[in-house]
């Protein structure tokens, strides 16, 4: 009897034992599903957050210079999103006209040879080399003094080439003809652009000394917009071909789009060098203050390179003229010419006249520089000693505004306001971001300076 009840008892301590250690075993189990289940996600939460760091990381490695924006002007961001605008636009369009230019020389037609075909395609590219070559012997001289406005230029002729090549189609007649006229626009284009685009890319890089980064992420946005460009354009010319209204009232919303994108990109970039332009724009506003000098120069903002930029009259600047020509020079009705030919003077005032001129600059002023006032012409004349430097050229086109601002004062008084105004005014430009050791007065190719002495 006391032997069966300890075998019962035995039994049930092992089956107590048994519960207890399935119980752990139970709970055990439990935990490390939770530990697993928890680990886990935050595997996944981990994964996807290096998958967006490294996609950040690729994107800004290849569309965005190193260490953006801290490595660029501050209105890099601006100009690159309306420059990638008109890129796109401008991308459209040629599939536009591309189109148009297949369609007139004869794509799908069975009265057209391939020959007639391939020799319109060869005079048309001749003709753009041709005018390419004549372009750059004629304006060279002039696109690093004027880079906004050839970069402006450069898309306005871009525009007209295409709009050339829309219309060919519906002249037949005249089909070669404007698909020349077109092609060559272009090629003026692709001159004024190439040439300007090293000062842009002078600009951007300048700040961190990064201009081969600039230029290749540059390089990579145009990529991207043309790879987008290329993904739209099968439903695109499915779509703008429907009707004649839709295929031009797009192009025109295109084109428009174009034209207000590149304004604002030439209106929002703040080039550091002084020009012709930039720096006449200053001394006008200098001249309507010359009263108060001092404190302008103390609280203008109208010296910033935002100001200017914006306020910089880029499209008067396509209007043929003569770069030695300075016209309403400090507000007033006079133009200025620099860089005058010694032997011209002669033509205009006495010996006597250049004589005392000389004496007056070189002897008792000490400038590099002579100004010759001719008042029934309204005409004033600027010839520089051999010595001269840009410097100079700045210093004698603010003394000539000053000399002309108050017709009651005489050289003298001119000479010795410009003497003070002039290094406070370039001390407040560099205060401001200006390179001011880049002047940008390019003198023409038959320009002569001489001895004054």
């Amino acid at each position: 009897m006391i032997i069966s009840c300890y075998s019962l008892l035995v039994k049930e301590n092992n089956v107590v034992k048994t519960n207890r250690q399935s119980t752990r075993q139970f709970t055990s189990s439990t935990d490390i599903f939770t530990i697993y289940d928890a680990y886990t996600r935050k595997s996944i939460s981990n994964d996807k957050k290096t998958t967006k760091v490294l996609t950040a990381n690729f994107l800004k490695n290849t569309f965005l210079p190193l260490n953006y924006p801290s490595s660029v002007p501050n209105e890099y961001t601006k100009y690159q999103i309306f420059n990638l605008i008109q890129d796109l636009c401008s991308y459209l369009r040629s599939l536009m006209a591309t189109q148009s230019v297949l369609k007139g020389l004869g794509v799908g037609r069975n009265d057209i040879t391939t020959l007639q075909a391939t020799l319109n395609w060869i005079y048309r590219d001749g003709a753009a080399m041709i005018g390419g070559l004549l372009f750059t012997t004629i304006a060279s001289g002039n696109f690093g003094q004027n880079i906004k406005s050839y970069r402006l230029f450069a898309d306005i002729i871009n525009n007209i080439g295409i709009t050339l090549d829309m219309i060919a189609p519906y002249f037949e007649k005249h089909f070669l003809l404007l698909v020349c006229i077109g092609n060559i626009a272009r090629a003026l284009c692709g001159v004024a652009a190439g040439a300007v685009s090293s000062s842009i890319f002078e600009h951007w890089g300048s700040k961190n000394n990064n201009i081969p980064d600039v230029c290749s992420k540059n390089n990579a946005q145009h990529t991207l917009i043309s790879l987008v460009g290329l993904l739209m354009s099968v439903k695109f010319a499915t779509y703008v071909n429907f009707s004649q209204r839709r295929l031009w009232s797009i192009y025109s919303i295109l084109t428009l789009i174009h034209i207000y994108a590149n304004v604002i990109c030439m209106k929002t970039l703040a080039l550091r060098s002084l020009n012709i332009s930039r720096y006449t724009l200053i001394i006008q506003n200098l001249m309507k203050n010359i009263d108060n000098i001092d404190v302008y120069l103390k609280s203008t903002t109208q010296l910033s390179l935002k100001y200017v930029a914006e306020n910089e009259p880029i499209l008067r600047l396509l209007i043929p003229n003569n770069p030695q020509i300075i016209r309403n020079i400090g507000n007033s009705k006079y133009n200025l010419k620099i860089w005058c030919n010694p032997s011209d003077l002669y033509n205009i005032f006495t010996a006597e006249e250049i004589s005392a001129a000389v004496k007056q600059y070189r002897n008792t002023y000490h400038s590099n520089y002579l100004i010759l006032l001719d008042h029934k012409k309204r005409q004033v004349y600027v010839c520089f000693d051999n010595k001269a430097v840009k410097s100079d050229e700045a210093k004698a086109v603010l003394e000539v505004a000053i000399l002309l601002n108050n017709p009651s004062a005489d050289a003298d008084y001119s000479h010795k306001l410009t003497n003070k105004i002039f290094p406070l005014l370039f001390e407040k430009l560099e205060y401001y971001g200006w390179d001011t050791s880049k002047i940008l007065f390019i003198p023409p190719t038959d320009a002569k300076t001489y001895n004054l002495s």
